[in-house]
């Protein structure tokens, strides 16, 4: 049974290790992996959103891990693009997400016009009614 303290003690010179044969090999790749890793990551940061943008970098960071495994350019290319694709859906939720936000606010902001025009309906309708039994009142009264 592996205990924890001694995973913990061999697990992070281990970590360090690999984080940096990774950056050694990061080094070495083409800018164009470095554009199509990060264009998600700016995407995110241009909708403003924070956890899209935090998935992104942690999907590139897998896809770096991931280029030590293949060594040929097909198989960099072809991680890099579902990387791509998995930080855009990213992007894109985060997108609709922010619509339905702005959409919920301008509905919010309806709703509360029209509480408002409902209560001034209601104080009409009360001032309506106090004066019409008002005079329904005299009119029995004077034809006592």
């Amino acid at each position: 049974m592996i205990e924890v303290e001694t995973l913990f003690r061999d697990l992070w010179p281990a970590l360090l290790r690999w984080g940096d044969e990774t950056l050694a090999l990061a080094r070495t790749l083409h800018p164009g992996f470095w554009v199509a890793l990060g264009a998600p990551v700016l995407l995110a940061l241009l909708f403003r959103s924070v956890t899209a943008a935090l998935l992104t970098l942690l999907l590139a960071a897998m896809a770096l891990f991931v280029f030590r495994l293949g060594t040929d350019d097909l198989f960099r290319w072809t991680f890099t693009g579902l990387t791509d694709l998995a930080g855009l859906l990213a992007v894109l939720l985060a997108a609709f997400l922010q619509r339905r936000k702005r959409q919920l606010r301008q509905a919010e902001w309806r709703v509360g016009e029209i509480r408002q025009e409902l209560d001034e309906v209601n104080r009409k309708y009360e001032g309506e009614v106090h004066w019409r039994r008002a005079a329904e009142r005299v009119a029995a009264h004077e034809t006592r």
